[in-house]
């Protein structure tokens, strides 16, 4: 019960209990999505048994601790625990902190796509009349600056709908 209600870094469990033996309840936090990965140190009063470590080994101990317990031992078992736990908590965080600021930074991308399209279209409706003129020069200016207006229109649009992809989670 208190693995359902309480996020933890490891797990002392004693072999021996009274209703249900270590095992047992190993094989259940194995079986839960919550204590899955929780790591499980086996407590025993027990002998030195192969069979029974094994058996510990498959129902997804870490280690086992033999009674009477080396307060040293135990802390520094468990400090490399603990210790695993805040970075993979530091993970986690900078995940999160990177995925958003990605999301953001693709939403940013989308709005300067969309905002760039005005001008370039000014540009590019000022050449086609620019093309229009009898000088020849002018003409050939027009041209360029059509073509570069285009070309840009076309990386905007790439840019958008790469943009549009990410954000609405893939093509």
């Amino acid at each position: 019960e208190l693995l359902l209600r309480h996020e933890v870094a490891l797990a002392l469990v004693d072999v021996q209990m009274p209703e249900m033996d270590g095992f047992e309840l190993a094989e259940m936090m194995r079986g839960m999505e919550r204590t899955r990965h929780v790591p499980i140190i086996f407590v025993t009063a027990g002998t030195r048994d192969a069979q029974r470590m094994f058996r510990g080994y498959e129902a997804g101990a870490v280690d086992f601790l033999y009674k009477p317990v080396e307060a040293h031992v135990l802390c520094g078992k468990a400090g490399v625990f603990f210790q695993l736990y805040r970075q993979k908590q530091q993970l986690a965080r900078n995940l999160q902190e990177r995925t958003e600021t990605l999301r953001l930074q693709e939403l940013f991308t989308a709005v300067l796509g969309h905002d760039l399209r005005g001008p370039l279209s000014a540009m590019t409706t000022a050449a086609e009349l620019l093309l229009r003129r009898p000088d020849e020069t002018t003409r050939t200016v027009a041209q360029r600056l059509l073509r570069s207006g285009q070309w840009m229109g076309r990386m905007i649009e790439d840019m958008l709908d790469l943009s549009r992809a990410r954000l609405a989670g893939g093509i």
